[in-house]
């Protein structure tokens, strides 16, 4: 054979090869691959990874709802939530500025006395 025969034969089977190729799953999904649809309906449910765990594992599948949390993600698609920020507390009381340095007044409550209402201003 000649040169440009072995190489158009190796181009065609590496065609080939690329045209089956499907990438292999993690182990750990492995064990997960068959109920793979059945966590997808319980997923557009709304069902929780950690029912789903739960149901999984009543099934005698040892799985974790970490495990099933990134199979969802990564196997089935499913978008990971959107993570809730936390809002501001709205304080009544005047904050001291974080950069500001503590005075004696700050810290030494007990030294001041007691506090009495000024009868003018209540």
């Amino acid at each position: 054979m000649n040169h440009a025969a072995v190489t158009q034969v190796a181009r065609s089977d590496f065609a080939t090869a690329v045209r089956n190729f499907t990438p292999t799953s993690p182990a750990k999904f492995q064990t997960l691959l068959p109920f793979k649809e059945g966590i997808a309906e319980l997923r557009r449910k709304g069902a929780s990874y950690e029912t789903i765990a739960d149901i999984l594992r009543n099934l005698n599948v040892a799985v974790s709802h970490d495990t099933v949390t990134r199979f969802c993600h990564k196997v089935l698609g499913f978008a990971p939530a959107q993570r809730r920020r936390r809002k501001q507390r709205v304080s009544t009381v005047a904050q001291r500025p974080r950069n500001r340095p503590l005075k004696a007044e700050d810290t030494n409550h007990a030294a001041q006395g007691p506090r009495v209402a000024d009868p003018n201003n209540v």
